[in-house]
């Protein structure tokens, strides 16, 4: 049982430290974007 609970922990926190990834990348990716955006914005007013 004991080796249970802690296994249940160690991919408990190894889940939650795929979400946090999952969140900046997805942050990361918006910028991106946004970037991308702007910068195609510029090239097309030219």
């Amino acid at each position: 049982m004991l080796k249970d609970n802690v296994k249940m922990r160690t991919f408990k926190s190894l889940i939650s430290k795929i979400i946090e990834n999952i969140s900046e990348a997805e942050i990361y990716l918006n910028k991106s974007e946004e970037t991308l955006t702007n910068t195609t914005g510029l090239f097309l007013r030219r």
